[in-house]
């Protein structure tokens, strides 16, 4: 059985997700509410069984300051969680599910039949302006609710992540899992349409929030080019209701596969929508505001992360790379001594040639710099290329020398090395 609070339809769109998953696995779902949320489930899922469960249904400010009517509104909050608990006694009786399974719903819960809470409001915002207090104190009550459900299903990457502190950390006593985010919606595969929505709002939440944030969003969507799209969130039995309002298409709502496109989406920083687009902040709704502005925080502390991370890993990799070429560049040479200097393994014959390298060149060069000049000189008339195997040798061969000698240092060092003949065993590497 699975029922979800009447505030919007943003508790029944997840939940819906949450169904379908559990059909998939072969369950037997009860539908269980009221109002837009339980019409909701019920399109979505015509075929399942439902009940009617009545829950708390709140009503909002149409002012900046929120926490005083959300306040007045406790006893009868209280009241909707005992009633709510009593009326799904008398369900499990008659209904005799395995498991229960409410979002947001603190009285859908029973001692015999395990039950599991989708929320992620342990720590909840109440509105904007509302003293700590006021909020810890809710915190501490919403806890002693959540505690009497054998789970708590946080619907979140982590606990902690996209909600912030809103989940974290998880009070003593409350068994909270993450289980990802749930969503209706799917990525838009394929090339996109013509007819494809350019500028999509969607909205939300309960009066008069929902109506301001309907009349902002035409009144925003009307300037802007291409198709644009106001979904409002009202009745699911409306979804057929479609009219035009400043250029703008408005749908009293839409199922989950006409949302499916690509465009720029406009919404409330509700939990269960993503923002992909622009914001437009809900006036005095704290906890949606703080959502948005810790997923926008992410964001920024991701690119931060990641701008430090570029700073330092690209020195580091500059760092790995030349020390490795210099590696590669240690061992052509140890092998090119090798082949030139046959036998020669305390090195004499190779410091006696820069020696007389030093003389030729007045001591103007170093012995790494004449080294390298001897071995690429005196190895391309030793070594044929023809047949040569070994790539770094050729390409070491290949290269530029380091140094270059003038005409008469040229003759000294051309007619003292290389016309020496050549020694046998040194025709190829």
């Amino acid at each position: 059985m699975v029922t979800a609070l009447d505030w919007g339809l943003g508790h029944a769109s997840r939940l819906s997700a949450a169904v379908s998953v559990l059909r998939r696995r072969g369950c037997a779902v009860t539908l269980a509410g009221c109002g837009r949320s339980l019409a909701l489930l019920r399109a979505d899922h015509p075929d399942l069984p439902w009940r009617h469960l009545p829950s708390f249904s709140p009503r909002l400010s149409g002012g900046r300051r929120q926490w005083p009517i959300i306040l007045a509104q406790v006893p009868w909050f209280l009241f909707c969680v005992a009633r709510e608990h009593v009326l799904l006694r008398k369900l499990v009786k008659a209904e005799l599910p395995d498991a229960v399974l409410s979002d947001n719903c603190y009285g859908a819960w029973h001692p015999s039949v395990p039950s599991f809470i989708i929320t992620h409001q342990l720590h909840p915002h109440v509105a904007q302006g509302c003293p700590k207090w006021v909020e810890r104190v809710v915190s501490q009550a919403l806890c002693l609710m959540v505690r009497r459900f054998d789970g708590c299903l946080v619907p979140d990457i982590r606990i902690g992540g996209l909600s912030g502190d809103l989940s974290a950390p998880v009070p003593k006593g409350v068994r909270a899992h993450a289980i990802g985010c749930l969503s209706r919606m799917a990525l838009a595969e394929g090339p996109p349409s013509e007819t494809e929505v350019e500028w999509l709002g969607v909205v939300s939440g309960p009066e008069p929030q929902r109506g301001m944030m309907e009349r902002s969003l035409i009144d925003r969507f009307k300037a802007l080019d291409g198709r644009r799209v106001v979904v409002c969130g009202r009745n699911p039995t409306m979804r057929r209701d479609v009219t035009m309002v400043k250029g703008v298409e408005v749908l009293a709502y839409a199922d989950a596969d006409k949302l499916h496109t690509r465009c720029w989406c406009a919404s409330r920083p509700r939990r269960s929508t993503w923002l992909n687009g622009c914001e437009i902040r809900a006036t005095g709704c704290d906890k949606n505001a703080y959502i948005c502005e810790n997923l926008i925080l992410m964001g920024e502390l991701s690119f931060l992360l990641l701008l430090l991370a570029s700073v330092i890993a690209i020195p580091l990799l500059v760092h790995t790379s030349r020390l490795r070429r210099e590696a590669r560049q240690r061992n052509t040479i140890t092998k090119m001594c090798n082949h030139l200097f046959p036998g020669d393994k305390m090195g004499f014959a190779k410091d006696e040639v820069i020696g007389d390298m030093k003389k030729l060149t007045s001591g103007r060069f170093s012995e790494d710099e004449l080294l390298d000049y001897y071995l690429k000189i005196k190895g391309l008339q030793m070594i044929d290329l023809n047949s040569l195997n070994d790539s770094d040798i050729r390409e070491f061969l290949m290269e530029p020398t380091k140094i270059r000698l003038h005409y008469q240092e040229l003759v000294s060092f051309y007619e003292k090395y290389l016309t020496q003949p050549q020694a046998k065993g040194q025709s190829a590497v």
